[in-house]
């Protein structure tokens, strides 16, 4: 919760004080490296689902070093290559997908700006190098901790310097970004370290042997990162050349929103990387809670997040983003379906169903391209919606089908959603209504009631969900004392 929420207060600051359109040129750069920070994070990923299965043995330490060694050898040559291309193609690569204008300062800016992206990728490619590690031995719970403080140092950063008389400008908010993901490193390489383990740092001839086979599974699952070419960087390209970039940082807001909720569930989702067994002898029964207990809460937050852009449409970026309400709902179908696939997704991740995911996303990416160019240029933000719901059904529908073939049918799957149908309709239809709010009252202090009474209405049905219940007897420890 933390890290999205600071997240999402990074982004709207760093909109409001440096514009729309400066940030528009960041996320874009961002977006393009975080492409390559997710196909060494596909193989870190592999990593984890070997490291479970080395962990059944009964002389698992030496092999585990091995493991270890190759996930840091892949980190380091992954740096290396970034950094490599960034010195010898970035001028390039800035007039060809970035900027074709001729403003000078705009192109000082942007050419400082990618010496610091740069410098964020590597910092994110060597912390989830270690987070793999973490993960690997278990521990889930202290590598989201040694993620939590980064997002939070930003944000301080950010606020204390609004207020000096120097006007923040794009590449010191670039600038801030870069601290927090040092801190996020250093904390991630201090938790590492006390996972013992320290022998894996030194490569020897078996970690070369083991090197291959990680690659080459991980480049298959790298196929499902390449619908991210066309699901974000590219969608963002293509914004910025028929659109402006003004657009990309209105798309970047509503993803922010939806990639943070579905980030609540996706770590508890990650933990079907190594139940497909179980999911195959129970029935799918696990995964069947999973939609029980989250669905309505989903549906809630997401439709939190429509009053949350009217209000920032509205009153903190004061009209510059009109089309942002409008554009998030078009994006509650999509996340909705990320986030109840991302189960199975794992799942198959776990039986190393790779060949599958390598075709399916090779799909995936070759709708979206073929949407994207057909729509964007012609309805702007409206086309990327619509090409993300299609190619999110499409992914949904396949990842399901395999379920069934490959582990098992799921029982129930049908009746539970009939039973959630009702609720989940009316939740939407009044999400919708909150995203139109703002566009038929005219009075903004109208506008502040109704959506204050619409998130009023989501909170409180919100918190009474049995999963919120849960969460919030766990972390108070209501828990432990009725046991």
């Amino acid at each position: 919760m933390v890290r999205p929420l600071f997240g999402l207060g990074n982004l709207l600051l760093a909109i409001n004080l440096a514009g729309a359109v400066s940030y528009g040129y960041l996320t874009l750069m961002l977006s393009i490296t975080a492409f390559y920070v997710a196909l060494l994070n596909s193989i870190h990923t592999i990593a984890v689902t070997h490291a479970a299965e080395l962990q059944r043995q009964p002389d698992s330490g030496h092999g585990l070093d091995i493991l270890f060694s190759a996930v840091w050898t892949v980190t380091l040559v992954g740096v290396a290559i970034l950094g490599s291309a960034a010195f010898l193609l970035g001028q390039p690569f800035l007039h060809t997908f970035i900027y074709w204008g001729g403003d000078i300062l705009v192109e000082s800016q942007l050419s400082q700006l990618l010496v610091i992206v740069v410098l964020i990728a590597i910092c994110q490619i060597l912390g989830a190098g270690h987070v793999a590690v973490i993960e690997s031995l278990g521990r889930f719970d202290l590598a989201a901790q040694a993620q939590l403080f980064g997002p939070p140092a930003v944000f301080t950063l950010i606020v204390f310097s609004s207020y000096s008389s120097h006007k923040l400008n794009i590449v010191d908010i670039g600038k801030f970004m870069l601290a927090g993901g040092v801190i996020d490193l250093l904390l991630a390489t201090w938790v590492r370290l006390r996972m013992k383990h320290l022998s894996s740092f030194k490569p020897s001839a078996e970690t070369i042997r083991l090197f291959p086979g990680l690659l080459n599974q991980g480049v298959a699952l790298q196929g499902a990162n390449l619908v991210n070419i066309f699901f974000d960087p590219f969608n963002k390209f293509l914004l910025n050349r028929f659109v402006g970039p003004t657009s990309v940082s209105t798309y970047e807001v509503a993803m922010k929103i939806v990639v943070g909720i579905r980030g609540l569930f996706g770590g508890a989702c990650r933990t079907f990387l190594q139940l497909s067994s179980k999911l195959s002898i129970e029935g799918g029964n696990d995964y069947l809670k999973v939609v029980h207990y989250g669905l309505i809460p989903a549906i809630l937050m997401h439709g939190i997040g429509c009053v949350l852009m009217v209000f920032v449409s509205r009153y903190w970026l004061r009209g510059e983003m009109d089309y942002l309400p409008v554009f998030y709902v078009t994006l509650i179908p999509s996340s909705i379906g990320i986030i109840f696939a991302g189960p199975l997704y794992s799942a198959l991740i776990g039986i190393r169903d790779l060949g599958f995911i390598f075709r399916m996303h090779l799909n995936l990416a070759v709708l979206n391209c073929i949407v994207s160019l057909t729509l964007i240029p012609f309805l702007g933000l409206w086309g990327a919606g619509i090409g993300l719901s299609l190619t999110t059904a499409y992914n949904a529908w396949a990842e399901y089908h395999r379920f069934v073939q490959m582990i098992g049918g799921i029982v129930g799957f049908k009746q539970e959603i009939q039973r959630v149908a009702v609720r989940a309709t009316l939740l939407l239809t009044v999400s919708v209504c909150a995203a139109l709010v703002g566009y038929f009252i005219t009075d903004l202090t109208g506008v502040l009631i109704v959506e204050s009474v619409i998130a009023a209405i989501f909170l409180c049905w919100l918190m009474l969900e049995p999963l919120s219940i849960r969460i919030m007897r766990v972390s108070t420890g209501w828990l432990g004392h009725s046991t």
